[in-house]
């Protein structure tokens, strides 16, 4: 389980917060009656050099509505328009309702997608398809480092992954890491296993004052996001940290491949603004404001956004037979 040390400033600051609230709170005013029956569309679709394209359409729902899931569903009747430079492209459904458009896209791509329903209107939005970063990485290293929140050293798998970050231009990116194995003999297993960032200062912001105000460091979906504000033009190298026993099942001879992604702006603001929310326990608790989901649809919500994802070769980690 995981252990964390509250320090006394955070008690007082909380304090401060809540009479804070309690002196501006009356200051807002929201019309709960003009958002019950406020509904709109629902688009994410992320194109990038995979040969098929995925465009998710569905509605959200109204105040008054918030319990009724049966609402948030795919809309399989909405009309929906890809294009890629200009020129449209075929869109075809799943059975489920899931649009899709086969056929990969070109570094430098401009996509515009339109979304059509009788009942919630328009939505529309547009991206670009960035280049690739290349990612190497030359070995994998068994580290061994205190962890403050388990009081105890714990042994790790350093992935040093190098990559070189464009001068001309600012630029997005996220990381994860693969591991794949044998797990007791009995076949193969894939994941994506938590990544510890003490030794990333790219994907480690936060100072002792953040953890005293209730800020945390987790990553949503482990999708580890960064821009290059402190590494413009240069080459360097990110020091990624497995936990030895996080591996599921004991993986034998698990092999390791780091995968970096190369994000348009409007992918990075998403991710961090997801984060965000979830990494702010003042903000859930009622004690600071949430910071709303970023979505670039206009007239409805979502994201429509590119990527381009590159991988390093694997590397294989020869581990004893755990079998006792």
């Amino acid at each position: 389980m995981k252990k964390r040390t509250i320090r006394p400033l955070f008690g007082l600051a909380c304090c401060c917060i809540i009479a804070a609230t309690a002196l501006t709170s009356c200051r807002d005013h929201f019309d709960i009656d003009s958002l019950r029956n406020l509904s709109k569309l629902v688009v994410y679709c992320f194109p990038s050099q995979a040969d098929t394209t995925y465009i998710s359409v569905s509605n959200s729902m109204g105040v008054r509505k918030v319990t009724d899931i049966r609402k948030a569903i795919l809309l399989h009747n909405a009309r929906v328009s890809y294009t890629v430079n200009g020129q449209p492209r075929q869109v075809q459904q799943l059975a489920d309702g899931t649009f899709y458009v086969i056929g990969s896209h070109q570094t430098g791509d401009h996509v515009s997608l339109l979304v059509e329903h009788d009942d919630y209107g328009r939505a529309e939005a547009h991206t670009t398809v960035p280049e690739s970063t290349a990612i190497t990485l030359q070995e994998v290293r068994l580290i061994t480092e205190y962890d403050a929140d388990w009081g105890s050293a714990q042994d790790f798998y350093q992935l040093p992954a190098t990559f070189d970050d464009p001068a001309a231009s600012t630029d997005y990116y996220a990381v994860r890491v693969h591991v794949k194995g044998d797990v007791q003999g009995l076949g193969i297993d894939a994941n994506w296993p938590q990544v510890y960032v003490n030794d990333e200062p790219l994907l480690n912001r936060l100072t002792a004052i953040d953890e005293d105000f209730g800020f945390e460091n987790d990553f949503y979906q482990r999708f580890y996001f960064f821009n290059d504000r402190d590494i413009n033009g240069q080459q360097y190298t990110l020091h990624l940290n497995v936990k030895v026993n996080h591996l599921e099942n004991r993986i034998r001879n698990p092999r390791f491949q780091v995968q970096l992604y190369r994000l348009t702006p409007e992918y990075y603001h998403y991710l961090k603004s997801i984060n965000d929310i979830e990494n702010n326990e003042l903000a859930q608790g009622g004690f600071a404001q949430l910071t709303p989901t970023y979505s670039n649809v206009s007239g409805g919500l979502g994201l429509v956004a590119g990527f381009w994802a590159s991988g390093s070769e694997w590397i294989t980690v020869e581990t004893q037979n755990t079998d006792e």
